[in-house]
């Protein structure tokens, strides 16, 4: 079991310590996308961001110190652990099923489901609040927004730019499902920090993963990094050596990637034992307790 330990706040985290390699890679790889400054550039256009929030207030509760008061303090001592200066609103909406997301253009906000709030202690609550909070320090609002909204988005932008999106829609779509998928190790870095407690953070993990309660009690994390051990590595990038063989390779490799991508292209956040593997393996590395022995105590509100 995880040892307590007095809660630390880290005021001057970077995103560099908190995001992890695939997350950056997949974000080079986006920005170089044609069509990416199209749909940004339709989205502000439109009022995006204007018309999530109105949908928000309108259908959800925003939290605040007079509204549900208990949740926004949670979430603000989540900001002041992770040095958020100016937090993103956040919202409670009616959904049984647990789960939670943020949205926006240049203003963020977090949605929190009721059935999430529901299976999740305080010490879970602190790590789906701080993984939010991660998001919004490593810059992943805009793009995990359009990957939310890419469908809607393509088919206005076909609409009002002679089928520009029907031409740059599907790489779009499958770069940023790519990379919304490896944003979530980054953030799940931050609701470590934010819950400091590795058995914490893996019980939220598996009630979002696996959302039986029946099954809660009886999953093996050891068993679930050995079912991850057997899963195909990620491809690496590689600089071939010149010639006609060597592009042939290289050709290869790209469809062997393409084919790979089939099954999962659409789905928006990766598999919960991936995200299990990717938490453990940077929980049990040099770089999370440097961390830690650069915080501060948190000394409590009031």
């Amino acid at each position: 079991m995880t040892q307590a330990r007095e809660r630390l706040y880290f005021p001057g985290i970077s995103v560099d310590e908190l995001q992890h390699p695939s997350d950056r890679k997949a974000l080079s790889a986006l920005r170089k996308v044609r069509g990416l400054d199209v749909i940004t550039r339709k989205m502000i256009e439109w009022g995006l961001e204007g018309k999530i929030r109105k949908e928000l207030m309108a259908n959800c509760l925003r939290v605040s110190e007079k509204q549900c008061p208990s949740l926004h303090g949670l979430y603000m001592d989540c900001a002041r652990t992770l040095g958020v200066e100016e937090s993103p609103e956040l919202f409670v909406e009616c959904n049984p099923h647990p789960s939670s997301y943020i949205v926006g253009v240049t203003r963020a906000m977090v949605v929190l489901s009721t059935g999430l709030i529901d299976v999740m202690d305080e010490g879970e609550l602190r790590f789906v609040l701080g993984h939010m909070l991660g998001h919004h320090l490593c810059q992943h609002v805009l793009y995990q927004t359009m990957a939310r909204y890419i469908s809607q988005i393509l088919d206005l932008v076909a609409r009002t730019t002679l089928g520009l999106g029907g031409l740059v829609g599907k790489p779009l779509e499958v770069a940023l499902m790519s990379w919304s998928r490896v944003s979530e190790f980054s953030a799940d870095r931050a609701g470590l920090l934010a819950c400091q407690d590795l058995d914490t953070a893996l019980r939220a993990l598996i009630k979002l993963g696996v959302p039986s309660r029946k099954l809660w009690s009886e999953i093996n994390i050891e068993e679930l990094l050995r079912q991850a051990a057997e899963l195909e590595p990620e491809f690496e990038v590689e600089v071939p050596p010149e010639g006609r063989l060597a592009k042939l390779k290289g050709k290869l490799g790209q469809l062997k990637e393409k084919l790979s991508k089939l099954t999962i292209g659409t789905r928006a956040q990766p598999w919960p034992v991936l995200r299990i593997r990717e938490l453990v393996k940077w929980a049990r590395s040099g770089e999370y307790e440097a961390i830690l022995a650069k915080g501060e105590p948190l000394e409590p509100l009031g």
